[in-house]
């Protein structure tokens, strides 16, 4: 018998099968949450149009090595001669940590984007003449998913901090009554 999933099918079997692993293990007497880290990172939208995320995040279920996070952010970027993005999201999700502090995580949800034309606006006055005119940006609705793998160092107590890389994809919506996809790539720490 073939038994074949569609993809979508698949990652909501995956994030159910992981959540209910971690849910069924144990929570470590020792894990006590003290404080909401700081999450810092390059925020490279197409890899190559520099930006800037700030961050902090939440664990909402901990058990044996994985978690449950709840992520916020705010950031921007530069898309040159093109526009400049400016967003807040919250992506929530799971953690897989090695004992050695190798870990993946997988991310989603949402936000808001607005963005503002990276160069002079301009407008048509009521008599048909062209000048130029302010940008008030185009707010959209900006769904997110998140891949990332890192490093927390202070598994091991080497430091108090975990190096981070994420492949982000983002929409925009609308953009001409259309989603418009985004890739970012991020590359940062978070202080624990």
């Amino acid at each position: 018998m073939d038994f074949q999933l569609p993809v979508t099918q698949r990652l909501a079997l995956a994030a159910v099968i992981s959540a209910a692993a971690l849910l069924s293990s144990p929570a470590r007497a020792d894990e006590s949450p003290t404080r909401l880290p700081l999450t810092v990172a390059y925020f490279g939208e197409t890899l190559v149009h520099p930006g800037l995320t700030v961050g902090t995040e939440l664990s909402l279920v901990r058990g044996g090595s994985g978690a449950i996070v709840l992520t916020g952010n705010l950031g921007g970027y530069v898309h040159s001669r093109n526009h400049v993005g400016l967003f807040a999201s919250a992506e929530v999700g799971g953690r897989l940590t090695a004992p050695f502090g190798l870990y993946g995580e997988l991310l989603a949800g949402a936000g808001y984007l607005h963005t503002f034309l990276q160069g002079p606006a301009y407008g048509v006055s009521p008599d048909g003449a062209v000048q130029p005119a302010a940008d008030a940006g185009r707010p959209a609705l900006m769904p997110t998913a998140s891949l990332g793998l890192g490093w927390d160092l202070q598994r091991n107590g080497v430091a108090p901090l975990a190096l981070f890389t994420r492949v982000t994809l983002f929409g925009q919506f609308p953009f001409n009554q259309r989603l418009l996809p985004h890739a970012a790539v991020q590359l940062g720490v978070r202080f624990q």
